[in-house]
């Protein structure tokens, strides 16, 4: 039957857009903590570029890249090619109804990876394109977008410590543009506090060696003098610091409100800073373990005066 392959097309389309349909709604329902690695961009870009050909060659869209080989920077590779695709897929889509191109340029500096996804469309206006990282918002027809993908995309790239944004296009068309940080320890100051003096150096050790600025504390007198002359990015203090006052993390947490907390503790059945920390830590502590939950906080970046910890 000749209508055979447009048919097993049209229901490749359909399996498509149901399978990016349900990721979208369980990555939005179940945020998950990014799995760092320090890797060669590379292998997220090839995974969204295999992913979104099929779609390009649907809708007669050339897509156009920049070789990334050599870029490394921290991040999940599933998830942040999972961001590059929604911004290819949302490109290619605008371009099908434009001049039919779409360009990804990445590029990188000391500082940061910078990921540029192009296309020829009808283009976006500054307000429209905030508006679209809001959840359920898009400007795509009925029953061709969910709605999410911006807003999945700007999470991720937040837990990576990084930024999405919109922006339309010289020339015409729209931008967007996805920054991840390229780590850089010795540019953290951490603060320990800890009362035993052997599991105080030991910390401070394994910290200092993969290259963080790190400060220790005895108590919480001296970690309170610390925090008010110094700025801090990342606090790590034991669940059950010695101290007269009622909650010393708490105590703490108020003096240093935008720094990352980090409470370790001998006993993983307890709630004990559960209500502070960002991140809770069981000791005895695996030194990689240690260093990935670390290097997560500071990816991450500042708190927000209101934002929630997120510990588990």
């Amino acid at each position: 039957d000749a209508r055979l392959p447009a048919a097993a097309s049209d229901i490749e389309v359909a399996v498509e857009r149901i399978g990016s349909f349900v990721r979208h709604i369980c990555g939005f329902a179940r945020r998950e903590r990014p799995h760092m690695a320090d890797a060669p961009v590379s292998t997220a870009l090839d995974i969204a570029l295999r992913m979104v050909r099929p779609r390009a060659k649907d809708r007669s869209v050339q897509v156009r890249v920049d070789s990334a080989k050599g870029i490394d920077a921290p991040h999940d590779p599933p998830r942040l090619a999972q961001a590059i695709l929604n911004l290819l897929s949302n490109a290619v889509d605008a371009a099908a109804s434009g001049g039919g191109h779409v360009w990804l340029h990445v590029e990188a500096n000391e500082d940061e990876v910078r990921f540029e996804v192009d296309d020829d469309g009808p283009g976006i206006t500054p307000e429209v394109a905030e508006r679209l990282f809001e959840p359920f918002t898009t400007t795509k027809p009925f029953g061709q977008g969910t709605g999410l993908g911006l807003t999945i995309t700007r999470q991720i790239a937040r837990d990576h410590g990084g930024d999405v944004q919109l922006e339309p296009r010289p020339g015409g068309g729209a931008r967007a543009v996805l920054r991840l940080p390229r780590f850089r320890p010795s540019s953290y100051r951490l603060l320990v506090i800890e009362d035993d003096p052997a599991v105080r150096r030991a910390l401070a050790s394994d910290l200092r060696r993969e290259g963080f600025d790190v400060a220790t504390a005895a108590t919480v007198e001296q970690a309170s003098a610390h925090l008010r002359a110094n700025k801090v990015h990342v606090v790590i203090a034991d669940a059950h610091l010695p101290d007269p006052i009622d909650d010393p993390l708490a105590a703490l947490a108020a003096l240093a409100p935008l720094a990352r907390r980090l409470v370790m503790t001998g006993d993983p059945g307890s709630a004990v800073g559960d209500d502070i920390a960002d991140e809770v830590l069981a000791k005895p502590w695996n030194r990689a373990e240690l260093l990935q939950v670390v290097r997560r906080l500071c990816l991450r970046g500042e708190r927000r005066q209101s934002q929630p910890p997120t510990a588990s």
